[in-house]
């Protein structure tokens, strides 16, 4: 209890700063030392010493982050701590599979482990107003669901791309949906906008980023290969479309919402439809192409501008009728 105590205390920039760096630092160190006992000495340490070596900083940070927020009012140094803490939560999940002998590949394995990161990310959320909390939530729900059909289907997601691209695209349509319901509680607004800051990060994977072959598997935490050839997925106009609409909403959405997270998710995807469609050529006379999305986006940006002025000119009959001005 003094522990708390002592958490709670101290509310100026200079405690704030040092908690947050004393966060950092012991989360940092505890990764470093993980991965020397996993990786550059294996085998020094038994499953369960490893196990309390992920278990007990996520306890002091995320444990830590959640009761002295509930005691006081939000500092930067809580949400320090809670989003390192989760880190540590989802690496004790998994070493307790590894404790009692299971398989950290296993897809229903990856679905529980990610529902309970989810669980303590909205936790966070509420309990600590730690507004990335939401962000964990949507993106660990969304890769459950991914890694749930990768169990149900008999070859798996990474089969088939356009199955891979439709799940993605159904569970940013549910994100939504939440972001939606959270907003029409009368919630926070900036709580609805991180989960679509999720949806918009599943969307960009699923409608682009899979394109890219030396990339896509950065991009999706789930044991499948989505490319289902050595070339990569096949471009398609129509995943370009939607890729290049749905990047320019979200855009559209953080702007109008003041909020940072949709517009940068949003820039991501107009990225990745130009390095998309700037490589994307049909045949081997790239000149004959120049036609194509660049002629197109050029006519596009012309007459987006063009009709900016149109907009504003007073029509005609909107000045019939008007009385004469006096001088």
């Amino acid at each position: 209890m003094e522990f708390l105590k002592h958490l709670q205390s101290g509310d100026d920039s200079r405690t704030e700063s040092l908690r947050a760096l004393g966060g950092l630092l012991l989360g940092i160190g505890g990764l470093v030392l993980i991965i020397r006992k996993t990786t550059l000495l294996p085998g020094t340490w038994d499953d369960f010493p490893l196990f309390l070596a992920w278990l007990i900083p996520a306890l002091i940070l995320y444990g830590g982050g959640v009761m002295a927020a509930r005691a006081a009012e939000p500092r930067l140094w809580h949400s320090v701590w809670v989003v390192f803490g989760l880190v540590f939560v989802y690496g004790s999940l998994l070493q307790f599979i590894v404790l009692i002998d299971g398989d950290t590949d296993s897809s229903l394995n990856t679905v529980w482990t990610l529902c309970v990161v989810a669980g303590a990310g909205v936790g966070a959320a509420l309990f600590a107003r730690v507004r990335f909390g939401w962000l964990v939530a949507g993106l660990a729900l969304a890769i459950a669901w991914l890694a749930l059909w990768d169990e149900i289907l008999e070859n798996g997601i990474g089969d088939d791309a356009g199955t891979f691209r439709g799940l993605c695209m159904v569970a940013a349509i549910l994100l939504v949906a939440l972001a939606w319901m959270i907003e029409s509680r009368g919630r926070e607004g900036y709580e609805a906008a991180e989960i679509v800051t999720a949806a918009g990060l599943i969307f960009v994977v699923g409608a682009g980023l899979v394109g890219l072959s030396d990339l896509s598997t950065l991009f999706v935490p789930v044991p499948t290969d989505v490319a289902p050839t050595e070339s990569g997925v096949k471009p398609s106009l129509f995943w370009d479309v939607v890729l290049l609409g749905g990047s320019i909403l979200l855009v559209a959405a953080g702007g109008l919402t003041k909020v940072r997270g949709p517009v940068y998710v949003g820039g991501l995807g107009i990225l990745t439809f130009v390095l998309l469609v700037g490589i994307d050529f049909d045949d081997d006379s790239p000149e004959g192409n120049l036609i194509g999305w660049p002629l197109v986006l050029l006519l596009a940006a012309a007459l987006a501008i063009a009709g900016s002025f149109l907009a504003n000119r007073p029509s005609a009959s909107s000045s019939v009728g008007k009385p004469d001005q006096a001088p």
